[in-house]
């Protein structure tokens, strides 16, 4: 699984994503996890199976959805608080719930 969180400037997003690749099971240990910021996802969009828009970005979930659905890439909002707290647990527990509902 190949994951790649969006976000505006890409100031925080660092930190979330080191507390999700700390959730990642025994079985998951070969999951990607990147960030970058809503601009380079028309580039990179293909390289990934699940993108994660920020809070802040999620004003642009149409428009990544047009890049990415074509691709059969999924799209998800993050939940504010869980990005907000950095909440590791949190995000992948709603990520793996996604890749079961896609």
């Amino acid at each position: 699984m190949n994951i790649l969180l969006v976000c505006g400037m890409g100031a925080s997003t660092s930190i979330v994503v080191n507390a999700m690749k700390e959730e990642l099971t025994e079985n998951e240990k070969n999951w990607t996890i990147e960030a970058k910021s809503s601009q380079d996802v028309k580039e990179v969009a293909g390289k990934y199976d699940l993108v994660l828009l920020a809070p802040q970005v999620r004003y642009q979930k149409e428009m990544i959805e047009g890049y990415c659905t074509p691709l059969g890439v999924s799209v998800m909002v993050l939940d504010s608080f869980a990005y907000g707290t950095c909440n590791g647990k949190k995000i992948m527990d709603m990520v793996r719930g996604g890749i079961q509902n896609v």
